[in-house]
């Protein structure tokens, strides 16, 4: 059995925190405020350097603090991520110091709150959650969005300043990134689509809307653009359709029942990307059975198989019947194993 486990080290309300996890599944339990999500956000900070929710880094060091520090061990591998109040960061994989790729090689973390879905909310929610399963199945996806959003910023300030040369220059940097980044949504859309018909929920149809078909058209926007002072196509203009029988989904069914589903079809889905990357990867589901009742709860739980490459890490603040490894935090604490 791979040894997993994290030492906290002024980070959010742990001052100093050591704890050994099941290299399997595990339960955070504890009223709110205690220290569940912030410990699943540690997990996310040692795999990528930064936080699920938190923009600014320095954020994450305990109040008083100058710096903080996260250790993630399992098996033999070794993350140590530390970093000062200044932004200064030292990362090392098995005490040498290692650049991020090499830890995002080997790792993986993906995390996701229990009313999130699919299904409800707006177009940007449904493209931000399309993003983050995007991101398990292509490395190097994060960084493709983040360039995106530089060159956007660029556009942005050539529409302001009406400097056409330029707005057409950042389109064709766009166009290149925009293909790339769109096709992995789709792919990504397209398994969602094929786990959701083996989970039963066949008569959900999922669609990938994009706002631009070839640079010529792209091009050609960029007049009605300067005109009207604001981007009018890119990612932030694509979108996800999910509908039953023609019908956005959002008019279907319950919300507990919405986020059964589509916690099934994230977790296999989140199989598939561990077993094919062969990488570990740290599911991290955050209060999962606050909308679900009694029944769909167990059956969640039971829908959860060892011998895989992931390791599941759930947050409770309710007591549900479960086989995994509990740990009861108690602001910044553990109080008990149980």
């Amino acid at each position: 059995m791979n040894k997993c486990s994290i030492s906290l080290e002024n980070f959010r309300n742990f001052t100093e925190f050591p704890v050994e996890f099941d290299e399997h599944a595990n339960i955070l339990l504890g009223p709110n405020g205690s220290g569940k999500t912030s410990l699943l956000e540690a997990i996310f900070f040692a795999i990528f350097g930064a936080s699920f929710r938190e923009k600014d880094r320095r954020a994450l060091v305990s109040h008083g603090k100058n710096h903080l520090k996260v250790v993630l061990t399992h098996g033999e591998n070794v993350i140590e991520s530390y970093m000062d109040l200044h932004g200064r960061r030292i990362l090392r994989l098995n005490g040498k110091e290692a650049k991020r790729g090499e830890i995002l090689a080997r790792f993986f973390a993906v995390y996701s709150i229990g009313k999130e879905n699919l299904f409800d909310g707006p177009q940007y929610e449904r493209r931000r959650i399309l993003d983050k399963l995007s991101g398990a199945m292509a490395p190097e996806y994060r960084s493709w969005l983040a360039a995106y959003q530089r060159v956007v910023e660029i556009k942005k300030k050539a529409i302001l300043n009406k400097d056409f040369n330029t707005l057409l220059a950042t389109n064709i940097k766009l166009w290149e990134l925009y293909q790339k980044i769109s096709d992995v949504r789709e792919s990504t859309l397209s398994r969602i689509r094929k786990i959701a018909e083996i989970q039963g929920a066949g008569d959900i149809k999922f669609t990938y809307k994009k706002s631009i078909s070839s640079y010529e058209s792209l091009e050609l926007k960029a007049e009605k653009e300067l005109r009207e002072g604001k981007l009018l196509v890119g990612l932030n203009a694509d979108e996800v359709e999910v509908s039953v029988r023609g019908i956005d989904v959002r008019s279907f069914y319950s919300h507990g029942i919405k986020a059964y589903l589509w916690l099934n079809i994230f977790i296999n889905y989140m199989r598939e990307i561990a077993r094919e990357s062969k990488k570990t990867t740290f599911l991290l589901l955050d209060e999962p059975f606050s909308v679900l009742d009694e029944k769909k709860s167990q059956e969640l739980v039971e829908n959860v198989k060892r011998g895989e490459n992931l390791i599941y890490f759930f947050t409770s603040q309710r007591r549900v019947k479960h086989k995994f490894h509990a740990i009861y935090l108690d602001y910044g604490r553990v109080k008990a194993d149980i």
